[in-house]
């Protein structure tokens, strides 16, 4: 059976992927087909090689890359990828298999699954008893923890006592194989090996079409009695102020438990567990925190994954602006050998001008002026001759500022 699995990814990531990669191998990896990848591209504004770019690369032609624009758009740069392949990287794999033997190395089954009678709470648990005795239920007849605790606990009253109980034997059974326990973003979440897992606890809600009561039908028929009287249509008068508020459905909870860790990337490893016919979220103790484990090794294996990736970027950035300095400044270094070039030029044409001009010194009728304009005419010359202060210099880097080396 096929599991639908989602990967979370950067779009610098994806976009580094896809011009190192064919498309139907980048898609591959990810569960999906070349088109969804090619629409998942389109919509993060992510450019993808063009037709025959692998074929012309293969066959040692020259081939153009795309230009690939940064944006600041959060929804544009984490991209979630949602694939029917029950597979995860490489690194992750090591990193679980690893963790997986070195969790059966270190535990033993826990062979307690309930709280005894004489046995006193474990303090999280008796927050929690306290936090929902003071909780009033929402529209679906549940009671949420929200307090000093941080428990995500979503259940119904019937099930407060087991809730409580399952709580109990959960934080007991996770301290003594060593894990602790700590807040995040004000929830409560379990840690191992240096990572968060936050998890929740729900019941189960039967929805059931509901069914009017005599006194809801009777506030029905008085509404619509008064509203017939009014001059706006019928279609105006059914969404008018003053209209019975009356639910489609009822919901009950059911008394089945899930318990669910809430914020990782599964990979396609269990983090759900919850009452069946023939089993209880109490009994699956043991699979809970074996889950954990790996998780908790895919969490890390994973982050670890995406800072290499961001080192690569990052060095890959700053080699890419290295280059565009370098280019800029010997572009600058070009500019300014020309424009002194045509200068030197310039000046040594109105050189052989003013020599010309003094040829004619004789044969003039105001000697004086003619004499003054040459005075004016040497000093201008000497004023745009780039060698007549001093030799050129070679441009260095600290001759330009930043924004000058690295625009385009």
């Amino acid at each position: 059976k096929v599991r639908m699995i989602m990967i979370s990814v950067s779009r610098d990531q994806l976009h580094k992927e896809i011009w190192a990669e064919p498309m139907t191998t980048v898609a591959g990896r990810y569960g999906i087909s070349d088109v969804a990848l090619g629409k998942i591209c389109l919509k993060h504004r992510i450019p993808t090689p063009p037709r025959g770019y692998w074929a012309k690369l293969v066959a040692g032609k020259k081939v153009k890359k795309i230009h690939y624009v940064r944006v600041s758009d959060p929804s544009l740069n984490q991209i979630n990828i949602y694939g029917g392949e029950n597979k995860m990287p490489e690194a992750v794999v090591k990193e679980v298999k690893a963790a997986i033997k070195e969790e059966k190395r270190i535990t033993r089954p826990s062979q307690k699954f309930f709280k005894e009678d004489d046995e006193e709470y474990h303090r999280l648990a008796e927050l929690l008893h306290t936090e929902l005795k003071s909780a009033e239920p929402d529209y679906k007849g549940l009671y949420h923890a929200y307090g000093k605790s941080g428990l995500q606990v979503n259940i119904g009253s019937g099930s407060f006592e087991r809730g409580v109980a399952f709580v109990h034997v959960f934080c007991t059974q996770a301290e003594k194989r060593g894990y602790e326990f700590r807040l995040s973003d004000d929830v409560l979440a379990l840690q191992l090996d240096g990572e968060i897992l936050k998890f929740e606890i729900t019941e189960k809600i039967d929805r059931t079409p509901h069914i009017k009561t005599q006194k809801e039908l009777q506030a029905c028929e008085a509404w619509e009695k008064q509203a017939k009287g009014t001059p706006q249509s019928w279609e105006i008068r059914l969404f008018s102020i003053g209209r019975p508020d009356i639910p489609d459905f009822d919901y009950n909870p059911n008394g089945l438990l899930i318990f669910q860790f809430t914020d990782t990337n599964n990979f396609g490893l269990r983090r759900t567990f919850g009452d069946g016919k023939t089993q209880s979220v109490e009994g699956m103790i043991d699979d809970i925190f074996s889950a954990a484990v790996k998780l908790a090794a895919a969490k890390k294996a994973q982050r670890e994954e995406w800072d290499r990736m961001a080192r690569e970027i990052a060095e890959s950035k700053r080699t890419e602006e290295e280059k565009h300095k370098l280019e800029n400044l010997e572009r600058h270094r070009a500019q300014s050998f020309e424009a002194m070039s045509s200068a030197w030029k310039r000046a040594n044409e109105l050189r052989e001008f003013v020599e010309v001009v003094k040829l004619h010194l004789e044969d003039s009728d105001d000697r004086k002026s003619a004499l003054e304009w040459i005075a004016w005419a040497e000093h201008h010359i000497e004023e745009i001759d780039p060698l007549s202060k001093r030799l050129p210099k070679l441009p260095q880097r600290e001759d330009f500022s930043e924004w000058e080396l690295l625009r385009f």
